[in-house]
């Protein structure tokens, strides 16, 4: 279960990384596809991707919007192989457990079922602390079998309202393959 907790908190801790160095830009109207996975995803055409980073799977990137902007607004889409098959509810449960045992001021949503690609997921909200910036991220958990997909957006949370549509678009356009 150690590895549940590093994918709650993936995303949270790609929000640390203020740049990037192995950045991909994706082509115009692209998507972005994932072979050992069987995924796909749509990368915004002015966002770039980094495969592998802080644990995650892919995480696409926002390009930052000037010399004062600190933070690369996110989506990252972190993989997990379960040692059996765990419902939604029980993996969610055990993640947010662990979550708020690591991460300071963690604020979940209750879940709410959604359908991305025909597969039933769950879908939350949750704030938090890192260093001095108050963070608000969306969540997605996607099960197929026993592997785990969570997809998620992540902002400062003073911009979280100005991002949320668009994290909700690229989160919602995850395909299995």
């Amino acid at each position: 279960m150690k590895k549940i907790t590093t994918i709650l908190l993936s995303a949270a801790l790609i929000l640390s990384v203020l740049s990037l160095t192995a950045c991909v830009q994706k082509e115009e109207g692209r998507y972005y596809y994932e072979d050992k996975y069987s995924f796909s995803i749509e990368v915004p055409d002015s966002w770039s991707t980094s495969e592998g980073l802080m644990g995650t799977t892919v995480a696409i990137m926002s390009p930052l919007e000037g010399a004062e902007d600190i933070f690369s607004d996110n989506v990252t889409i972190t993989t997990e192989e379960l040692p059996m098959i765990m419902s939604l509810d029980d993996y969610f449960k055990v993640g947010v457990a662990a979550a708020g045992a690591m991460l300071d001021n963690y604020k979940a949503s209750e879940t709410t079922k959604v359908t991305i690609n025909d597969k039933e997921a769950l879908w939350f909200t949750y704030a938090y602390t890192m260093g001095e910036q108050d963070l608000e991220s969306i969540a997605y958990i996607v099960i197929d079998g026993t592997v785990a997909y969570l997809i998620g957006g992540s902002s400062l949370a003073a911009d979280y309202d100005k991002y949320q549509e668009t994290f909700k678009k690229i989160c919602e356009s995850f395909r299995l393959e």
